[in-house]
């Protein structure tokens, strides 16, 4: 029982999910909705329209998503071009610096 989804937007959550919400009501509570991830209860507390963000004013945002993109492909890249050795810093790192 997770309580509050916060906001969600339209279209992105499960189909059965959206489609128990679509004729709601504020407040108005959904019929019991079966979903992969259990059994709910759905109720719309507050709607608010979508923020449009024009391009420019996300640069940080475009930024990540371009960095989160690209980071397997060129990481990949780098480990056939050279010798690659990922070293992890956690139990077995620590022992060795123990010594």
């Amino acid at each position: 029982m997770r309580g509050d989804m916060g906001w969600v937007k339209e279209g992105s959550g499960h189909p059965d999910s959206e489609k128990a919400v679509s004729g709601l009501e504020d407040n108005q509570l959904s019929e019991i909705v079966q979903t992969p991830a259990g059994f709910h209860l759905v109720m719309i507390i507050e709607r608010r329209p979508s923020l449009k963000r024009s391009f420019v004013s996300m640069p940080d945002k475009v930024a990540q998503s371009l960095i989160t993109e690209k980071s397997a492909e060129y990481i990949s890249e780098l480990s056939e071009r050279y010798k690659v050795v990922w070293n992890l810093i956690g139990e077995r790192q620590a022992q060795i610096e123990k010594q």
